[in-house]
Parts: C-alpha cells; sequence; structure tokens
C-alpha cells in the first residue's frame, strides 16, 4: 500500500477539486493523510466529512513551516512510498499508478515527478487546450496513453506533486527546515533543491515520468512572496 499525502492551507474550494480528483481516479488501496495547515476556511471540517476507509487528519491551529510538518509525518509514515500532493492540483485517470510504476522499476530511483502546466524547468509541457476540468481529463489520459512508460532522469524536481521511496527519504535526512516554502523570515524554497541534491548524494536518481501530466493552478498551497534569503542559504550549503 501508498500513502497519500494532501497537504491545505484555505483555499478550499481548490482543495476540494484536488481531493474529488484524487479520490475519483486512484481505484488502487491507499492510505490518505490529509494535513491541514492552520485553515480558517472550514478545511478541518472538509477533511472530517470525507468518505475513505483509511484516512487519517492532521491538524493544526497555526499555520506552520511546512517543511517541519513535512519531517514530522515522514518520519513515521510506515508505508515504504508516499505520494506528496498540494491542494492546487488535478490529477486524473492512472497517474498513482504511473508513478509507482516509474519509481518501483529500480531500486536506485529516490523520487519521482510528472509533467505539469504549470511548473519550472523540464517538467513543464503543453499536451493540448483544455477550458475546463472534462476537458483536462481528455488531455491528460490521452497524454498519458501516448507516453506510457516514458521516463527521463533530472537534477530537479518540484514538490507540487512527487512520489518518494521512504528509504531514500531518510537516507538524505530528511526536508532541511531553514530553506521553508512559507517562511516567516521571508524566505522562500530551495527545499526541494536540497532534497533533490541530498537524495542524488546518497546515491539515488531522480527521474519525472512522462506518462503524468497534473493540471497545476499555482501558488494556492502557499503564498509566495518571493525567492528572497532562501537563494543566499541554499547557495551557501550546495557549495
Amino acid at each position: 500500500m501508498i500513502t497519500i499525502a494532501l497537504l491545505a492551507f484555505n483555499k478550499i474550494k481548490y482543495t476540494r477539486m484536488c481531493l474529488d480528483s484524487v479520490l475519483a481516479y486512484t481505484p488502487e488501496p491507499y492510505k490518505l493523510l490529509l494535513i491541514d495547515n492552520g485553515s480558517t476556511d472550514g478545511t478541518l471540517d472538509y477533511f472530517k466529512e470525507v468518505d475513505h476507509k483509511n484516512k487519517e487528519i492532521i491538524h493544526y491551529d497555526e499555520n506552520e513551516v511546512v517543511e517541519e510538518i513535512s519531517n514530522r509525518y515522514l518520519e513515521k509514515e510506515e508505508n515504504d512510498y508516499l505520494i506528496g500532493v498540494t491542494n492546487d492540483t488535478i490529477v486524473h485517470a492512472g497517474w498513482s499508478e504511473n508513478l509507482i510504476a516509474c519509481l518501483t522499476s529500480a531500486d536506485d530511483i529516490g523520487m519521482v515527478g510528472p509533467r505539469s502546466n504549470c511548473i519550472s524547468g523540464p517538467q513543464q509541457v503543453y499536451p493540448g487546450v483544455y477550458d475546463n476540468l472534462d476537458d483536462y481529463q481528455r488531455v491528460a489520459d490521452q497524454w498519458a496513453r501516448d507516453h506510457k512508460g516514458e521516463y527521463f532522469e533530472t537534477n530537479r524536481i518540484v514538490g507540487m506533486l512527487v512520489a518518494i521511496r521512504m528509504k531514500a527519504y531518510r537516507d538524505a535526512g530528511g526536508y532541511d527546515v531553514t530553506l521553508p516554502t512559507n517562511g516567516k523570515d521571508g524566505g522562500y524554497g530551495y527545499s526541494d533543491d536540497d532534497m533533490c541534491r541530498r537524495m542524488k548524494k546518497a546515491g539515488y536518481r531522480l527521474l519525472i515520468t512522462n506518462d503524468v501530466f497534473i493540471h497545476h493552478f499555482g501558488s494556492m498551497t502557499v503564498s509566495m512572496s518571493g525567492l528572497s534569503i532562501n537563494r543566499k542559504k541554499y547557495e551557501r550549503i550546495a557549495a
């Protein structure tokens, strides 16, 4: 069994669309971990209403650093594989199956990321025009069929949605909380870059699977105010 973890901070409209797609297009057994990071818009009540036989809810009264939250639940994770999902994404038929098939295709694969419409680097792709979620499902399904089983190596995976081998996460030492995604001191990001760097240093490969195309609304789980000081921190660490 795998774990699918969804992190949300407000934006309940997007959270509902994201989780509806996960529930609709993930037929295989999985643990559903729902994390409410200090929402004030009814997200916790919504999570309590979600019908899933293997559900766990984690709630924080106040918004906390994403990397600290991630380390807390990942350190206790019992399943071998986890897919982390942000609440501003939409998934399609076969998404989790294809991600895990890629992740488990060799023992030295530490993390796998999808293609997406709104993402930086080589993960970005535009497979077709869609104006609504039904059209997106049609486009994503055709893309997945056309590129079934394709993947390529990369040095960086964006944390919008990732499939993680838990052994690789532990060998890499967890996320660096000094490079926060939602830092209250003005810092933003680079924990993804740092995790990728340390996984590769630990001997793991990073792959982008070409048969998963995730719709990303962008910057809904956290509010991005700029890269600011975290870039300097990361450059010092990676040097």
